[in-house]
């Protein structure tokens, strides 16, 4: 059986340290219903991570040179794994 797959972009925190509770809202009713892939755009201090948490996987991606001048540099690569997802 074929499982089904969301997405949403935006800042997420595993646990209760929410950064958006309608985010969070959204996040915890999608995951009653299938795998959430949360990506998070590249912030000043990020870096390149992946969190698995039973149905949520959030996908975490650094700035170039720890900047936010650049960040559009890694937008291709955000793509190319949202497409990945089928």
């Amino acid at each position: 059986m074929k499982k089904d797959v969301y997405v949403v972009v935006g800042n997420y925190t595993h646990g209760r340290e929410v950064k958006s509770v309608a985010l969070r809202n959204l996040v915890d009713y999608l995951e009653q219903l299938g795998e959430v892939n949360i990506f998070e755009l590249p912030t000043a201090n990020s870096k390149d991570s992946g969190e698995i948490n039973d149905n949520i996987v959030v996908h975490r991606y650094a700035s170039p040179e720890r900047s936010m001048a650049n960040i559009e540099q890694r937008i291709p690569e955000i793509v190319r794994d949202l497409v990945h997802l089928g």
